[in-house]
């Protein structure tokens, strides 16, 4: 028998390690997830819900509460905020709670928690928004452009601002509107230990649903499930999770057997895992007797570990994993590899539709902070490739000072040559650029994270 477990409870502890701890909230939220893997599907679905949703809209419900609060939101003790938030939340986006029991419930967790004396607050400026929900004066399209978006897909609106330099209006809107849609789970094929029709089967049989990607023959979307790790074929390393536009590295590296090859900046190790998945394949298929190998590096031990734990479930014994700052040159590497995978830490702006908090940790300073570091990577990268070996550049972000602009140093300042990657790419993602030898994905255009990649072959 299940226990009882008030999930409006849990997610404020969660909400509140987002809110005091600094946490991420898809770190706090998964060990949450997992503390409680006992309870029902409904209810670890509410809580997701609940936490994600409070988080990716902030900003609205912020507006809101402070059109009827006399204390505005950032002036209000944690808890009480968080509250708040979770409330409004429940009033404004889930049809399925009455907004009596939202104001309820937020008021007894407030005394519980000890704060009998603002109960009273909680409850009254809670009954105000119920009562008034049809009359709130939203920021105008016409009026504002950059405020009517910062409200109404909750995004600061000095990186509304910076977005707009560089894409139209239109979008923009998009991309924020879909950051907004439900993300969704794609996992990729173990291609060294099923096939896709044995994959399909065994979800199937299980009862978890599917649908092809439009984007790479290897992966499937996930559109039923509960918990990952309670998923068929998960603790027997048939497939990883990782989202289709970072298998597009793999997919456009396109290893070859015997190769050799140094990913600089792996964890969690997606690429890693894809890369070696298509290397052993490769391998496997040509009978080959020459067997590649990927270095697969990170700043941390901490780091390497999250790659170690995915490597043992797929069972991969054509990795090595070290510990190595990318920002230091490894003299013993220089031009040893065939292929070199720089995926550069950047803003994280692309995949902002799946770790809500990106938006509101981001400064614009950090921006030009993050190319300078992202150009000392790229410059050790370069060496490392053999003449006539592959660099692979990617990042999750839509911010053309960290793709584009990138793109054009490497190709003003070292000996490379951008190289066609639209043959090996769905029809779907073929464009002028993708002949120049790059790619840039951006939510709304694309059904996937935003993400950007660039083929060179050094010459």
């Amino acid at each position: 028998m299940e226990q009882s477990v008030n999930m409006r409870e849990v997610a404020m502890l969660v909400l509140l390690d987002v809110e005091q701890k600094n946490k991420m909230l898809n770190e706090s939220l998964h060990n949450m997830l997992k503390r409680y893997q006992y309870c029902s599907k409904t209810d670890r679905a509410f809580l997701s819900r609940l936490c994600e949703g409070v988080v990716e809209r902030q900003i609205y419900l912020d507006y809101i509460i402070n059109a009827f609060s006399k204390t505005k939101v950032n002036k209000c003790k944690p808890l009480i905020r968080v509250l708040l938030r979770m409330a409004v939340y429940q009033m404004f986006f889930m049809d399925s709670v009455p907004d009596e029991a939202a104001c309820n419930e937020a008021v007894k967790l407030a005394k519980k928690k000890g704060f009998h004396s603002l109960s009273g607050f909680v409850n009254g400026v809670l009954r105000n928004i119920a009562r008034n929900k049809s009359t709130i004066a939203f920021p105008n399209e016409n009026d504002n452009k950059e405020m009517y978006l910062s409200v109404m897909y909750s995004t600061p609106e000095w990186l509304v601002t910076y977005l707009l330099r560089y894409y139209d209006y239109e979008t923009v809107k998009g991309m924020l509107q879909a950051f907004m849609a439900e993300s969704r789970t794609t996992i990729r094929l173990n291609q060294s230990k099923c096939n896709m029709d044995e994959l399909k089967r065994l979800l199937s049989e299980k009862q978890v649903e599917t649908e092809p990607s439009p984007y790479v023959e290897t992966a499937l979307r996930l559109t039923e499930y509960n918990y990952m790790r309670r998923v068929p074929g998960f603790s027997d390393g048939l497939f990883g999770v990782q989202d289709e536009s970072s298998m597009l590295v793999g997919v456009l590296a396109n290893p070859k057997a015997g190769d050799m090859i140094i990913d600089m900046c792996a964890a969690p190790g997606g690429k890693t895992l894809d890369v070696a998945d298509r290397l052993r394949f490769s391998e496997q298929t040509m009978h080959s007797d020459v067997h590649g190998v990927i270095i697969s590096r990170d700043v941390s031990q901490q780091k390497i570990d999250k790659i170690q734990e995915n490597l043992e479930r797929m069972e991969f014994d054509n990795v090595r994993l070290e510990v190595k700052d990318a920002c230091e040159l490894d003299e013993d590497m220089i031009e040893q590899a065939d292929i070199v995978i720089c995926d550069v830490p950047c803003s994280g702006i692309g995949v902002i539709g799946r770790k809500q908090d990106i938006k509101y940790r981001l400064e614009e300073k950090q921006l030009s902070e993050l190319v300078t570091l992202q150009r000392a990577i790229l410059a050790n990268g370069v060496q490392y490739v053999k003449t006539g070996g592959t660099l692979m550049f990617s990042t999750c972000t839509v911010n053309p000072k960290e793709n584009e602009e990138n793109r054009e140093w490497l190709l003003s300042n070292f000996s490379l040559e951008p190289v066609n990657i639209t043959m090996d790419l769905p029809e779907k993602l073929r464009s002028e650029s993708t002949d120049k030898g790059y790619l840039s994905l951006i939510p709304g255009k694309q059904d996937c994270d935003g993400f950007f990649i660039a083929k060179f072959k050094k010459i």
